[in-house]
């Protein structure tokens, strides 16, 4: 099962989308517009792009169906390197949602941009890009780019365009395999619409400015001291009462959205790390249950910016905080 499937729960009459896996055991539903709901995986099964066209609705089904708004899979744009041998891999890029993506794809080296496919991916289909990637160049690949504007015919939610960077760690890519959705075939694969990736603006608003001020403060600065930025945090208390402040919001939060909260503090501590260059941080999550350590674990596991982990120095933080070294 991959993000953007589309499934029937077994033991109701609902369909939905996936649009997050949770654990090896559980997945996110969409279901009647946007409710999401967690569910077992055995609970659920991939509806057949076919099913409707070769049997349509049952009876029973037309006649006591209630309307409802219709879930639109809005998640779901992977990149699949397939081996062509054991010396280059083919590079697809998929689209598992119910939007028609136009694309662009380029790389990106040394400052220099060079254009390689545009065109429209149509819903849950694939393309084959032109490059192939060879394995022993691997370290020299470039940063791959892609952009995409989404549309869909009908009334439905905006999806503002997206722009992704790409680069790759041995580390991570070659431990990615797993069975492509669309291609049905394994290959290295990751998904580059999650929502813990942070999208990049397209464009960025106009900025006024005043031409005669900018020349005079240039000229004849008011102030001559020399900038002072703040360098970002290396240590990060992910303790929900220093994300939440406010305490009758806290009680009102779930388990689950407690974790969801504590984890988007995660993805954005990384990503914040990573673009300020910072090789190393302190996570400190506390001991608990330990379902938070498990899973900020299991994503740094897979993070491609991430050289290794290890529990911090317990003097100074016990046995709640983990120290991430990144590449």
């Amino acid at each position: 099962m991959n993000i953007g499937d589309r499934v029937r729960l077994l033991h109701h009459k609902e369909e939905g989308v996936i649009t997050k896996i949770i654990d090896p055991q559980t997945v996110e539903v969409a279901i009647d517009g946007d409710f999401r709901i967690p569910v077992l995986r055995r609970e659920v099964s991939i509806i057949s792009q076919s099913e409707a066209v070769a049997f349509g609705k049952r009876p029973e089904e037309t006649k006591n169906a209630v309307p409802t708004q219709p879930v639109y899979a809005t998640q779901g744009i992977f990149l699949a390197f397939e081996a062509f041998n054991d010396r280059e891999l083919l590079l697809h890029i998929i689209n598992n949602t119910d939007f028609d993506l136009l694309m662009t794809f380029g790389h990106e080296q040394s400052g220099i941009y060079k254009g390689v496919f545009t065109g429209v991916l149509r819903q849950r289909s694939s393309v084959k890009m032109p490059d192939i990637m060879l394995v022993k160049e691997f370290d020299r690949w470039p940063i791959m780019v892609f952009q995409f504007m989404y549309h869909r015919e009908g009334v439905h939610t905006f999806q503002p365009p997206m722009l992704r960077r790409m680069r790759f760690k041995a580390a991570t890519f070659f431990r990615s395999k797993e069975n492509a959705p669309i291609l049905g075939k394994p290959a290295h694969l990751f998904q580059i619409d999650r929502d813990d990736v942070s999208n990049a603006p397209a464009t960025s608003a106009p900025i006024s400015v005043d031409a005669k001020n900018l020349k005079e403060n240039i000229l004849n600065p008011k102030d001559k001291s020399k900038t002072v930025i703040s360098p970002p945090q290396t240590e990060i208390d992910l303790h929900i009462e220093k994300l939440i402040t406010d305490t009758l919001r806290r009680a009102r939060m779930n388990a689950n959205e407690m974790l969801v909260c504590q984890l988007k503090a995660f993805e954005a501590a990384i990503d914040n790390a990573v673009a300020n260059g910072v090789t190393e941080i302190t996570l400190i999550h506390g001991v608990g249950s330990g379902t938070l350590r498990d899973e900020i674990h299991k994503r740094l596991g897979k993070n491609m910016f991430v050289e290794y982990y290890k529990d911090a120095r317990k003097e100074k933080f016990g046995y709640g905080a983990t120290t991430v070294k990144l590449k």
